[in-house]
């Protein structure tokens, strides 16, 4: 059985959706557990709408953030696997047959898929994430794409049962995560669509380039212990703080700097000494216009072939 946890706050309007495109799944060996985060919307009374046997409701005692709600959901499956679903999404229904087939004939222990991101702003990927292939996927990929994003996640129960997600975070939960399992469990990616993530107001997603520095501050600090045994994930976390720095309007010598100290990149020289001559942030706000120029392009060249492959088929 696979146990579904969905944590939820103030999502009536779209919780129903989520739940019922879990339920309508191909495979039917499933329960749905909702954790409501103590929600002051009718949340409850649109789940008792729902008539199935498999849906399971459980309510925090205080509002405690979706990282608590999860590790709850994981203490009350019953499931030999477990995934999560977001309030505010939907699964297509094929998800868990693709990827529970795929773990297995692989033999690993964690499977995630691509998504497809509606109602973002143009200069927001229209896929995620960008591996071109399905298989297994290498730490590195992990820790350089950072490509799992919680919806997109099938694993055995033994791995979220032993790699919990960490409260402290508000946001990034699902990166940092990927972080600890990936260096004890093996991944393997489905490239093929099986979740819409749909974009809301107040979406964690929606967090804002401050609270994602916040996010990666807190994670770069977590894992400073880490720059001998894993040298370069922790060099990718410097120039993620960086550039997070720079993109908020801050000074990232300092990170720059210790990248250049770890591996002698000359480019990492160059971006240090434009930052004490106060060139970087400029510089990003320049490379910052044309990756969104880059993206809209790349979005309308997939909408336009998805378009001609819909027009085939009819």
């Amino acid at each position: 059985m696979v146990s579904v946890i969905i944590p939820s706050y103030n999502r009536s309007a779209t919780i129903k959706r989520s739940v019922e495109s879990v339920l309508n799944q191909t495979y039917k060996n499933l329960e749905v557990i909702v954790v409501d985060d103590c929600s002051t919307d009718n949340t409850k009374e649109v789940l008792e709408t729902i008539h199935d046997s498999r849906l399971r409701y459980f309510c925090l005692d205080k509002n405690s953030g979706a990282c608590t709600a999860r590790n709850k959901g994981i203490e009350l499956a019953r499931g030999e696997y477990i995934a999560f679903q977001d309030s505010d999404d939907e699964w297509l229904p094929r998800k868990l047959e693709i990827q529970l087939k795929a773990m297995k004939k692989s033999g690993a222990e964690v499977s995630f898929c691509k998504m497809k991101d509606l109602d973002y702003p143009d200069s927001h990927p229209l896929y995620t994430p960008t591996i071109k292939k399905s298989g297994i996927v290498s730490y590195k990929t992990l820790y350089t794409l950072v490509p799992v994003g919680t919806q997109a996640i099938v694993a055995k129960r033994e791995v979220f049962e032993n790699v919990k997600f960490d409260f402290s975070l508000r946001k990034a939960q699902d990166v940092e995560w990927t972080f600890r399992a990936g260096r004890l469990y093996k991944f393997y990616y489905v490239n093929k669509v099986l979740v819409h993530r749909y974009l809301q107001d107040d979406s964690i997603t929606m967090g804002g380039k401050k609270k994602a520095l916040e996010a990666h501050l807190y994670i770069l600090n977590k894992y400073r212990n880490d720059k001998n045994e894993y040298p370069d994930f922790y060099v990718s976390r410097l120039k993620t703080v960086g550039h997070l720095k720079a993109s908020n309007g801050i000074n990232p010598s300092e990170e720059f700097y210790e990248v250049y100290k770890i591996n002698g990149s000359k480019k990492e020289l160059i971006k240090y000494y434009l930052s004490k001559m106060g060139l970087i942030i400029p510089c990003y706000k320049l490379i910052g216009i044309f990756q969104k120029y880059k993206t809209i392009k790349a979005n309308k060249q997939l909408l336009s072939r998805e378009k001609a492959l819909s027009e085939k088929n009819v």
